[in-house]
């Protein structure tokens, strides 16, 4: 699996997006341009052009997710050996409330979801 924080690493070097999809006005040739005009990619095939402009996109925005959600499984993790009883009504009613690592856990996601 590629590594997230590689993604994001890649995605700063690159041509600034976002790259839209072009047809070229030759037969069977699609572009993808970046900011200005400046041509990324000529592939062949249109959806290839679309799925090249999407990526520059797409790819930067889920491995930015796919940090967060790390982070928040970790937060998860270090709270293993405590007891959450959350709101799903788990355990003694009298004692519902979240843990530290569930709250911390829930922040990380809540921080995910704003983007």
């Amino acid at each position: 699996m590629t590594d997230p924080r590689a993604v994001l690493e890649a995605a700063e070097q690159a041509t600034p997006g976002p790259w839209r999809e072009r047809f070229t006005g030759t037969i069977g040739h699609y572009g993808v341009n970046g900011k200005g005009g400046l041509t990324i990619a000529v592939p062949l095939r249109e959806h290839d052009a679309a799925f090249i402009a999407l990526c520059r996109t797409a790819a930067p925005a889920l491995a930015q997710r796919v940090v967060r959600l790390e982070e928040a499984l970790k937060k998860l993790d270090h709270g293993i050996g405590e007891v959450c009883f959350c709101e799903h009504g788990k355990g003694n009613p009298m004692l519902k409330g979240h843990t530290k690592a569930c709250l911390e856990a829930r922040a990380a996601l809540a921080g995910e979801e704003e983007r």
